[in-house]
């Protein structure tokens, strides 16, 4: 995935890094997607270690943010997405009206050791919105 032509922030906590994809341009009544990694859960079991993610995706913007698109999770040793990272897991969203946020988890099981390595989840990697900032 390149991510070099795209504006990016990053929220950091605990080894989670939350990365949001920003259509550079000027539009005025647009979507605005942010995301809240709000719970982060690693249990060891049996057959590998169990990651879960639960993230808030908020439409900030001022139109609805009309998919479908993508929001993926990535395992990195640091905080910038690059083709060394490991895609995890990902799912689609149809759409996110104005003014409201959907709840989603991501659950992976069967993780190897993950110490020293934190997750990273992108929003719209692929611009399938268009975003006022």
């Amino acid at each position: 995935m390149n991510i070099a032509s795209r504006k990016v922030f990053v929220t950091t906590f605990a080894g989670i890094f939350l990365f949001c994809g920003i259509t550079v341009g000027h539009v005025y009544a647009a979507a605005d997607l942010t995301g809240t990694i709000t719970k982060v859960t690693l249990k060891e079991k049996s057959d590998g270690n169990k990651l879960t993610v639960k993230l808030t995706i908020s439409n900030i913007g001022t139109d609805t943010a009309t998919g479908p698109f993508f929001v993926q999770l990535w395992l990195s040793e640091d905080a910038r997405l690059s083709i060394d990272d490991e895609a995890l897991d990902f799912f689609t969203i149809k759409k996110i009206k104005a003014g409201k946020a959907k709840t989603r988890k991501f659950k992976v099981r069967g993780l190897d050791d993950v110490a020293g390595k934190g997750v990273i989840v992108s929003l719209d990697g692929g611009g399938a919105v268009a975003e006022s900032n």
